[in-house]
């Protein structure tokens, strides 16, 4: 078994794409300074995760090939997937039972609670909501990582990490918009004991975010669909990867801001998280007071007006427009009938 094992919990919406992107195209570069990232597809972490959380048509086998790289390398392994910091306290103990001998790490990137909700309420759009954000509540507990259950570091690390020492709890705070992806990027190197200098970053992205008019109308356009696109992976599928990703997201927009009203609870919520947080003793790289809202940023700001009609109507024009290029770059012909039919 690896002699250490980092388990990056997530959370969603905290960076977790990028970094990810990170390491992986870096594996050489890491693996050379000790760290493996297993996996031949990225893709197998996430699989990874939804088997050992049981979830319905998860590939049992897929954890067991995670531990299958990790058993023989004589250094640090680092297992990533935002999914994790989901999964049940009995769970969670079965995952490190399966890492022993190894010296086990939990990671967890946090986000301010303020901008983390309109990131989730649009996650949602992608997957068949219809609420519009100011009638909008993160739920308490729906058993995925779209709820508090997977969003609060600490409600995560109270199932994750009550048999780990504090010193291996590393709690990092994704910086606030605008410190630049670097920053995160650095500090998450910190807890892995890479040289965040010797990777590459052009090629890592950030989670696709929508602007206020494509997220509205993406939200009526939901709301108009039949029940064909009602389960988790056909509206994944058709609504997130094929319209809102690829095609509204880079027509980008206001950004979205949180109701002055929706504050206050947050604020509450934000400040019992950051007690907890303080009072377990982990390791935390950043500034846990950046995990409270505050009145005037961007994603809170006061007299924030929803898009009118015609920015919406602009906003579907384009839409069509880039659907129609797509489709028709997808054609495997010319896409154009014989010309002699009139």
């Amino acid at each position: 078994m690896a002699t250490r094992v980092l388990l990056h919990l997530g959370l969603p919406k905290s960076g977790t794409t990028y970094l990810q992107d990170v390491v992986w195209g870096n594996r050489e570069t890491l693996a050379q300074q000790g760290l493996l990232y297993p996996g031949q597809r990225r893709g197998l972490h996430r699989r990874a995760s939804h088997a050992v959380q049981g979830r319905p048509g998860a590939n049992v086998r897929a954890w067991e090939r995670l531990l299958d790289e990790i058993r023989p390398w004589d250094g640090t392994a680092l297992v990533s997937h935002e999914s994790l910091g989901a999964a049940s306290r009995e769970q969670a103990a079965r995952v490190l039972a399966d890492l022993a001998p190894a010296e086990t790490h939990l990671v967890v990137t946090a986000r301010d609670f303020g901008a983390l909700v309109p990131s989730v309420w649009q996650q949602r759009l992608k997957r068949g909501g219809t609420a519009p954000l100011d009638a909008f509540e993160v739920p308490a507990d729906d058993g995925t990582m779209w709820s508090w259950r997977g969003l609060d570091p600490a409600d995560v690390l109270d199932r994750w990490a009550p048999d780990i020492p504090p010193e291996r709890v590393h709690l990092i705070v994704s910086p606030p918009a605008g410190s630049g992806d670097n920053l995160l990027w650095r500090r998450f190197a910190t807890v892995c004991d890479v040289d965040p200098t010797s990777c590459e970053l052009h090629h890592a992205r950030a989670n696709t975010s929508l602007g206020a008019p494509s997220a509205e109308l993406l939200r009526r356009v939901v709301s108009e669909l039949g029940p064909e696109f009602s389960t988790a992976e056909v509206s994944r599928y058709w609504v997130k990867r094929r319209l809102a990703d690829p095609v509204l997201a880079p027509l980008g927009g206001a950004r979205l801001a949180l109701h002055p009203a929706a504050l206050p609870a947050l604020q509450a919520r934000a400040e019992r998280c950051i007690q907890r947080l303080r009072d377990a003793g982990y390791a935390v790289l950043g500034d846990l007071d950046e995990l409270r809202p505050a009145p005037g940023r961007d994603h809170a700001a006061a007299g924030v007006a929803p898009p009118t009609d015609e920015e919406l109507l602009d906003t579907a024009t384009t839409a069509l427009a880039r659907l129609l290029a797509s489709w028709r770059a997808e054609s495997t012909g010319t896409g154009i009938d014989d010309p002699d039919d009139d």
